[in-house]
Formats: C-alpha cells, sequence, structure tokens
C-alpha cells in the first residue's frame, strides 16, 4: 500500500484505540519518513509517553528531535533506545556447553555464548590452554 493509505488506516485505527502506542509511533514514523517533522514530534511524544520503553517510538521521537535541531533531546532519546535494545538483545543470550576431542582421545569442553542468532563468544577448555574466540566485530 502507499503511504497516504498506511497513514489513513493508521489514523482510523488510532481513533478506535487511541492509547495504543504501536499505532501512534507508526503515525510518527510516517510523519518523519514525509519530513513533517513538527507532526512527527508531537505524534511520537505521544507515543513515548503511552510506553516509555517502546524502542521504536525513542528511535523515531530521537531522530526527529535532531533533525529539528534539539540534538541533546535528541540524543536522550537514542541513547534510551539504545539501552532499550541491547536490553532486548541481553535476554537473548545464550550459553551452550559442549564437549569435543582433542588429539583424537582427549575430552575437552567449550563454552559457545550466543546473542538471537549471533555468536557472542566461544571458548575451548584445550589440554594447552584455554581458546578463546571473540565475536567477529
Amino acid at each position: 500500500g502507499s503511504r497516504p493509505e498506511a497513514l489513513l488506516a493508521l489514523l482510523m485505527s488510532s481513533l478506535l484505540d487511541p492509547a495504543n502506542a504501536e499505532t501512534q509511533a507508526a503515525i510518527g514514523q510516517i510523519h518523519l519518513d514525509a519530513g513533517r517533522l513538527a507532526a512527527a514530534e508531537v505524534v511520537l511524544r505521544r507515543a513515548v509517553e503511552l510506553a516509555p520503553d517502546l524502542a521504536q517510538a525513542r528511535f523515531a521521537l530521537g531522530t526527529t528531535l535532531v533533525r529539528l535541531g534539539r540534538v541533546e533531546e535528541g540524543r536522550t532519546h537514542l541513547g534510551e533506545f539504545q539501552r532499550l535494545r541491547d536490553a532486548a538483545l541481553e535476554g537473548q543470550r545464550r550459553t551452550f556447553v559442549f564437549e569435543f576431542s582433542a588429539h583424537g582421545s582427549d575430552r575437552c569442553h567449550g563454552t559457545l555464548v550466543s546473542i538471537g542468532d549471533q555468536l557472542e563468544s566461544m571458548r575451548l577448555e584445550h589440554p594447552d590452554g584455554p581458546i578463546v574466540i571473540p565475536r567477529p566485530r
């Protein structure tokens, strides 16, 4: 669908449920994408007020404020977005312990840490000493 049609659908949804922060954030993002920064700011502030932990609203509001020249205030919201994103990723951290064979017969252990579907680190307890393989940056 086109942006005007999407905006109309979201505005209608907002009339039915004005307290839906996700809808408010989506409306704000459309305004931001169209360069309607004042309108974006109003709607995105409402989204953040309704759901302070809604990362997409924090990011869009921060971006809007930076584009309006209010860089410090924008950075505050972008920093909050980063904190929320990092917390969400941390919630996806998983540790896997495994065994492997070194030199044909030695039974060794390893630990793999992932965040989401990304490898964070791997540690192999090798007879010659531990081997740590960090995540590629």
